[in-house]
């Protein structure tokens, strides 16, 4: 069997509430996870052993940009009662200039795939008349 995504993985964290919106001293934290929970979850669904692991794993998510404190204040990951955030969730996932190009060649090819497809539609009453 093989094993989820992450992608699957951050689907589920959202399906199952442990990212979700949150609040402290009056104000709301959207799409994020208390650091607390995110370990229980990875010990409950077997991602990892025991809690030692799993903050080493949200370490390295850490420290590669894929996750952060929702303030940036916090530059290694503490298993309390912080909130931190997917950068996918508020759109500050740093992207180099290889992910620069991908993401400008795949809006180019959907552009042309979408303008092709409007020529297909017109096209196609008339020859389905002719036929």
């Amino acid at each position: 069997m093989e094993s989820p995504s992450v992608k699957e993985k951050w689907l589920r964290l959202h399906e199952e509430k442990v990212i979700k919106d949150r609040r402290h001293h009056l104000k709301t934290y959207p799409n994020c996870f208390v650091a607390k929970e995110l370990v229980d979850w990875l010990i409950d669904h077997k991602e990892a052993m025991e809690r030692e692991t799993a903050i080493k794993v949200v370490q390295k998510l850490l420290d590669r940009s894929i996750i952060h404190h929702v303030c940036d204040e916090h530059k290694e990951f503490k298993d309390l009662k912080l909130f931190y955030r997917f950068r996918k969730d508020d759109g500050t996932f740093p992207l180099d200039n290889e992910v620069k190009v991908f993401m400008r060649g795949q809006r180019i090819y959907e552009k042309k795939c979408s303008t092709n497809m409007e020529g297909v539609e017109k096209i196609r009453p008339e020859r389905i008349n002719k036929v």
